[in-house]
């Protein structure tokens, strides 16, 4: 499968489109970094801004930059995908309910406590009118989400927004030192635009093994690990999390290269050709 790139942009701990090569290593062992909070779009009304979680911010902080010079938004198909999902708002809306009951819960958090919520914040704020899916798979989400995505440009002909992100609220800190998981964690999010032809890198998936010289996850995720080739592997500079994996491919996109990821079905290797 292939498909051009026609933007990219990511939000992660080192800030806004940062350089791999740049990011701030994490500790060993648990530990939490939080991205940079999210500057509210111009495209993005206020009080859409207000209802929005932080993991919803996140996705139009990444996605604004990617859509400000696109006219053909009723035709964009949206991939959202985000690994554990709306996991704060839902915390924030359980609170609220056992401790002020039915009458007293929150009907914002409520709203934004289902797995696509972002994507409906999003559809708003930017005049969506496409098909909208919502991927949460966990450790696979990024690359399920780019799958789906890249048949649809394949087989459709037509744009496709991937878009891939978690956030690290106090709840989900607490229940991975509860868990005991180890490693730390970073939040963030990217989104590239892939459109069917024009000018751009050219992305390809190929179902193979990673190579010397790849990008690769080695320890991807907590309680799991991915037998993989030698090569570069960056799991202390961007921490864990299915968006992780997007911020490099999305890195991979403007300097060019390989990002080997271990799929559903075996390993996978995203080369991108500028």
């Amino acid at each position: 499968m292939r498909a051009i790139v026609g933007a990219a942009h990511t939000w992660s701990i080192g800030g806004a489109d940062a350089d791999l090569a740049a990011l701030p290593e994490l500790p060993d062992g648990p530990s939490f970094q939080l991205a940079p909070d999210p500057v509210r779009p111009e495209r993005v009304a206020a009080g859409t801004w207000r209802r929005m979680s932080r993991l919803a911010r996140i996705a139009a902080a990444c996605a604004a930059p990617v859509l400000e010079r696109r006219a053909d938004l009723d035709a964009l198909a949206l991939f959202w995908g985000t690994g554990i999902g709306e996991f704060s708002s839902t915390a924030t809306f359980l609170r609220s309910l056992f401790l002020k009951g039915a009458a007293g819960a929150s009907p914002l958090a409520f709203q934004n406590a289902v797995h696509n919520a972002p994507a409906g914040h999003l559809s708003i704020a930017f005049g969506l009118r496409g098909p909208s899916e919502t991927v949460c798979a966990g450790p696979l989400t990024a690359i399920r989400t780019l799958e789906r995505a890249l048949a649809w440009v394949m087989l459709r002909e037509r744009p496709a927004l991937v878009l891939v992100g978690d956030d690290l609220g106090p709840e989900v800190q607490q229940g991975y030192t509860f868990a005991d998981a180890g490693a730390p964690m970073g939040e963030g999010g990217a989104a590239l635009l892939l459109l069917p032809d024009g000018d751009g890198p050219t992305l390809t998936w190929e179902d193979a093994p990673p190579a010397p010289g790849d990008w690769h996850r080695r320890h991807a995720y907590p309680l799991e690990e991915r037998p993989m080739a030698p090569g570069p592997a960056h799991d202390a500079r961007l921490g864990l999390y299915p968006a992780v994996d997007l911020v490099a491919l999305a890195s991979a996109v403007r300097r060019g290269g390989v990002v080997a990821w271990g799929g559903p079905g075996g390993p996978v290797r995203l080369v991108v050709t500028r």
